[in-house]
């Protein structure tokens, strides 16, 4: 009948689009705050390695000490996370910790950044903390060209994963209501066009049996 038909046309179709929509939307939320973040971090990595080596570059203790001084008063520490590691790449200053001694990160970027001498990002498991972690990294040089460390920014990604629950949730019940306009106009419409031709189909059939 023609309910039937617009159940499975018409509404069968609607929930395989918003079903769709659901599912795709967290992916495409979830890589877009991704991406932004590491491309945030990275470009602070960058930026902070240019004012080391343009402004602090004469000599390691000068960098070091400018160091000390830049992440003892670091303004961000809520948010984000700053670091300075050595050639070896072990952190000697930090913006969460007040002394740090031979601490060794536990994520891929810092030792792909000193070895490769390029800007390194990394996006998983910590595995020092077993956090997951965004994080980025740069190289830093003397004014000598010489490889003297290199600065971190890291942040945990709790509240992105929030953010991209809460806007989720959201997606999950904007498609809802939705669906539920849908099914509730149609059965109108349907309602609508039922009505009259049932009483058509009624006189036709009372004329044809010669009523």
């Amino acid at each position: 009948c023609l309910r039937q038909r617009w159940v499975v046309s018409c509404l069968g179709v609607t929930v395989i689009i918003l079903l769709l929509a659901v599912l795709i939307f967290p992916f495409t939320v979830y890589v877009s705050y991704y991406n932004n973040v590491t491309n945030l971090l990275t470009t602070r990595a960058d930026s902070s390695a240019r004012l080391f080596r343009n402004y602090i570059n004469t000599s390691p203790r000068e960098f070091y000490a400018g160091a000390a001084a830049y992440a003892e008063n670091f303004t961000e520490k809520d948010k984000l996370e700053f670091e300075v590691v050595d050639r070896d790449g072990r952190v000697i200053y930090s913006s969460s910790f007040s002394r740090l001694t031979g601490y060794v990160t536990g994520t891929p970027d810092v030792a792909k950044a000193i070895s490769e001498e390029s800007t390194a990002s990394y996006s998983g498991i910590d595995s020092v903390t077993g956090q997951r972690v965004i994080s980025a990294t740069a190289p830093v040089y003397l004014s000598s060209g010489e490889l003297v460390g290199a600065v971190r920014y890291v942040t945990g990604v709790e509240n992105i994963n929030s953010r991209i629950f809460t806007l989720s949730a959201g997606a999950v019940i904007v498609a809802a209501g939705g669906l539920l306009l849908v099914s509730v106009t149609g059965a109108y419409f349907l309602t609508s066009i039922i009505g009259p031709l049932n009483r058509i189909n009624a006189a036709a059939r009372a004329i044809a049996s010669g009523r």
